[in-house]
């Protein structure tokens, strides 16, 4: 764990109750323990008032050592202990710190990320504690809510029963029922599989933890390389990606001239993706001044996308001279494109949004696949890429997962600086 905690009486906020003694608010006080940085957390609800004596008595070993030395300070223990809404309070009190204890985790190293963390339930055997807590640890919650209902509602149906569904009950029996209703519902293969992975996702979560009781012998999915028979299969279909455009498509994109400013920004923005191994939109609007080369030669970025990931690495992207001239093009002041600075683009999701406008216009008018978006440029460089180089080589050269799969045979012999231009003049010359 990153951080050690304190109750702490902020003597800062006061309340004066007429004819009683002042009371002060209780807050927890954060320790993040590489740097020593503290910081008061303060609750954005439930505020907790008490008075000095109280809160000492309930809680002695924070009590100053003046206050200790006291006579009288055993006999106050006993008088405020007996008083049962004393005890109330000290609950509440002590609730309110196991609360940022749990939200302690080895991916939260930031005091934002503990704020962020609030809620999560490590010790929880809920099956809804753990979807909560996995997109805890998310940028996006993307469809984990939706299989989560899916997940509850055919629980209901199976065991006539209103309580929530625990880890034990995600049984090998209960998912192939499961199945067979979705697949009743006229639910498509890609979400059913889907739903099946977000799950997987999220018991693989509660058997890693160390603070949960769920473990392997419990788990509903295979737990080796091969199928095991009483296992959950996930069955898939061959459907491509949604998104994927051919290289004929990807052409007449490149071959299109925009007719008006936006659908010039879009194009423009959509090879500058291309070439840097499918950047998102909220990478390009975040990034920074410090991230490029003096010569624009080279820049490196971090996934927004996985920021809250334990590890990141960086990816090195090396630019061409398209690339060069659309940094040239959108080059702004507190940030290497303009849009951060300008009103129309308030928020990376404007800009979004109004590409994604044009990418559907110019789609139809090209007869592109219908999901042509912002998202196809990546797919198209994956698939690009992929003509000559192993998957293997693309995360380790491109950096293109949080997670890199560590290669042991070969990447590491090769010199990275000829391998990376070689890399890059495939994007380049394609």
């Amino acid at each position: 764990m990153n951080f050690k905690f304190r109750l702490y009486l902020d003597k800062r906020y006061a309340v004066e109750v007429y004819g009683e003694p002042i009371h002060y608010q209780v807050k927890v006080r954060a320790t993040l323990l590489r740097n020593s940085k503290h910081k008061i957390l303060t609750p954005k609800e439930d505020k907790i008032f008490t008075t000095e004596k109280i809160f000492y008595a309930l809680f002695p070993h924070l009590a100053p050592a003046s206050e200790k030395s006291k006579k009288v300070f055993q006999e106050r223990i006993s008088t405020v202990l007996a008083d049962e809404s004393n005890l109330e309070l000290k609950s509440r009190i002590e609730k309110r710190l196991r609360t940022y204890m749990d939200a302690d985790a080895a991916h939260i190293n930031s005091f934002e990320l503990l704020q962020n963390n609030l809620g999560y339930k490590p010790a929880s055997d809920l099956l809804k504690d753990w979807f909560t807590n996995k997109t805890k640890s998310r940028e996006e919650v993307g469809r984990f809510p939706y299989a989560l209902k899916s997940f509850k509602d055919y629980f209901v149906i199976h065991s006539k029963s209103e309580k929530e569904p625990d880890l034990w009950d995600i049984t090998p029996h209960f998912l192939n029922k499961w199945k067979e209703w979705m697949q009743q519902q006229n639910a498509a293969v890609s979400t059913i599989a889907g739903y099946a992975k977000d799950l997987r996702t999220v018991l693989n979560m509660a058997k890693k933890s160390n603070t949960s009781q769920y473990d392997s012998v419990a788990y509903p999915f295979s737990k080796g390389s091969e199928q095991e028979p009483d296992s959950f299969l996930i069955q898939e279909d061959d459907a491509p990606i949604s998104k994927y455009i051919t290289d004929e498509e990807r052409l007449l994109f490149q071959n299109y001239k925009p007719t008006n400013r936006l659908e010039e920004l879009a194009h423009d923005l959509w090879f500058f993706s291309y070439y840097s191994l499918g950047i998102n939109m909220k990478d390009i609007y975040n990034l920074k001044w410090s991230q490029i080369s003096p010569d624009k030669s080279t820049f490196y970025f971090y996934r927004q996308k996985t920021r809250r990931n334990e590890i990141q690495k960086r990816a090195i992207i090396q630019t061409n001279e398209f690339q060069r001239n659309i940094l040239e093009k959108y080059a702004g002041k507190s940030h290497v494109f303009i849009f951060i600075d300008d009103p129309e683009f308030p928020t990376h999701k404007k800009l979004i949004g109004k590409c994604y406008k044009r990418y559907k216009s110019i789609g139809a008018k090209l007869g592109l696949n219908k999901e042509f978006c912002h998202q196809s440029a990546r797919h198209a460089a994956m698939t690009n890429l992929n003509k000559t180089y192993t998957p293997e080589q693309i995360r380790e050269i491109g950096n293109t997962h949080a997670k890199v799969a560590q290669t042991k045979h070969y990447i590491k012999k090769l010199n990275q600086e000829q391998e990376r231009e070689s890399f890059f003049n495939t994007l380049h010359n394609s």
